[in-house]
């Protein structure tokens, strides 16, 4: 992703734009997804700790993808990148 950003001026923003929002949609709707399952998973004590560091850990990636995937969305609609 690093590689076409640098090369942004080169390809349609509008077409850049849609796929990064079709992109943010998706993430958003798997973890959605994923989320359903964790009601759905029994978790006995000896996991527990597993179970909520693993959790706590994709959370915190997803979030932060979702963040700077929506930063770079606006950075390109300001035309600053």
């Amino acid at each position: 992703m690093v590689v076409g950003i640098a090369n942004i001026r080169y390809v349609d923003r509008d077409q850049v734009l849609a796929i990064l929002n079709k992109k943010s949609e998706h993430i958003r709707a798997q973890w959605m997804h994923i989320k359903d399952f964790e009601k759905k998973v029994e978790v006995d004590e000896e996991n527990k700790n597993l179970v909520e560091f693993i959790g706590e850990y994709v959370t915190a990636r997803v979030d932060h993808t979702i963040y700077w995937l929506e930063e770079l969305i606006k950075q390109i609609q300001k035309e600053k990148i």
